[in-house]
């Protein structure tokens, strides 16, 4: 599939720095870390769906048919046009504009799909600490929901808050995401995030 780039990636160098960083020698004594202490993995998987009574109106519909995703986002909100980037990679409250050659401003939602593994996109990574990870399902496909902060070891300041889904597509990923950028309401859109994630429809 011919796609052309994403203005992700500094949101994806951050989920793939585990593939650069290399875990513990041999020989050395195995370390509980910080991170594993405050993670919870829970096995049961879920399907993620919409629950009666959200409090967004999901009234429009986006189709990015590069990348193979349609998902509808709130009555009111703006979506990017394709005229930077693929279309409907982005979602926000207000209007907004993307820069020619440079990073999107923080934006509330992100959708990208990106040729890269699911094992290698949902790697552990020193750039980020896991607070709570979940498998889930996401349009049938298997997918992991996690919530993340950021360290300040990567391209994030630290500190910074993330609610990611990142949905397996057979040696690709789709990356849904949100985070604590800016004057953000990252709890909102969060709960704008999980609403969108329930209407993807994938090919």
């Amino acid at each position: 599939m011919s796609m052309r780039p994403l203005l992700l990636a500094p949101a994806l160098a951050l989920l793939l720095a585990a593939s650069a960083c290399g875990g513990d020698s041999a020989g050395e004594p195995e370390t509980v870390t910080r991170t594993e202490i405050e993670t919870e993995t829970v096995v049961q998987t879920e399907t993620v769906e919409n629950e009666p009574g959200g409090g967004n109106e999901l009234a429009e519909r986006c189709e990015n048919p590069e990348a193979g995703y349609a998902v509808r986002y709130p009555a009111g909100w703006h979506t990017n046009d394709g005229s930077v980037t693929a279309p409907c990679s982005f979602f926000h409250p207000e209007a907004f504009e993307l820069p020619e050659a440079s990073e999107p401003p923080p934006l509330a939602v992100s959708i990208s799909r990106q040729p890269v593994a699911f094992a290698a996109v949902t790697g552990e990574s020193p750039a980020t600490r896991v607070v709570v990870s979940r498998e889930v399902e996401v349009a049938g496909r298997p997918a992991l929901r996690r919530e993340t902060e950021s360290t300040g070891e990567g391209l994030l300041s630290a500190g910074v808050r993330s609610l990611e889904y990142l949905v397996d597509l057979d040696g690709e990923t789709l990356i849904a995401a949100t985070r604590s950028q800016g004057r953000l309401d990252f709890e909102r859109n969060g709960e704008v995030l999980q609403e969108m994630v329930a209407t993807l429809e994938l090919r």
